[in-house]
Order: structure tokens, then C-alpha cells, then sequence
């Protein structure tokens, strides 16, 4: 999406996690919390799912996609 308008969500917006699918509203059975959150973005990694999603990976990632959406 090069030349795209970053797309801010709006406040109270619910993020979710990029591999089982909780959110801030649905918690994983036993609960989890966020490891790492983009709240612009709206997306993150719950504490369940830190040992199945490469944390620094996906960090990087979030940092590229704002790096490209800012423009």
C-alpha cells in the first residue's frame, strides 16, 4: 500500500492478537495479556502465543508497516 494514508483507529478501538485471534474484549481460555501491542495498528501477541510467534519478527514488522503507512 505505498502512497496510502495511514489509517489511526479510533480510541477505545479493540486490538488483536496476530495468531490465535483474542482481543481486548475475548481473552484466551485461562486469560492471557498482551506481550507486545500496536494499539495505532491494532494489532498484537498475547502472552499465550509468545512461544508460537517470533516476537522480534513481528516487531519489526509493525515498525515497517508504520514506517510505510506514515507516508
Amino acid at each position: 500500500m505505498s502512497g496510502a494514508a495511514r489509517q489511526v483507529l479510533p480510541v477505545g478501538a479493540v486490538s488483536t492478537c496476530v495468531h490465535c485471534g483474542c482481543d481486548d474484549l475475548h481473552a484466551c481460555a485461562g486469560g492471557c495479556a498482551w506481550a507486545r501491542v500496536d494499539r495505532d495498528l491494532g494489532v498484537g501477541v498475547c502472552t499465550c502465543c509468545t512461544d508460537k510467534v517470533m516476537v522480534a519478527h513481528w516487531e519489526k514488522r509493525a515498525l515497517y508497516a508504520a514506517e510505510v503507512t506514515r507516508g
